[in-house]
């Protein structure tokens, strides 16, 4: 199974996914995508709501799950 991961807006007003259970105060961090991105220590509400989702970082995840168990369905 993958590690976990948190998600979290940026400095480029992205919410991207980042390897680890929680942010830990580092101002910057490679995304699960392999973006460079600079972290605030209080994203506001409004960063949450405001910030799409990084559709990259979503595939590379989508593409970690494991598949269906043999048999399982069908």
């Amino acid at each position: 199974m993958p590690d976990r991961h948190f998600w979290r807006p940026g400095g480029d007003a992205v919410r991207h996914a980042f390897r680890g259970r929680r942010w830990c105060g580092q101002v910057s961090e490679t995304s699960v995508c392999g973006t460079g991105v600079r972290l605030t220590a209080d994203p506001s509400e409004e960063d949450w709501v405001i910030a799409p989702t990084c559709t990259d970082c979503n595939a590379v995840l989508r593409a970690e799950l494991p598949g269906p168990e043999p048999g399982l369905f069908g």
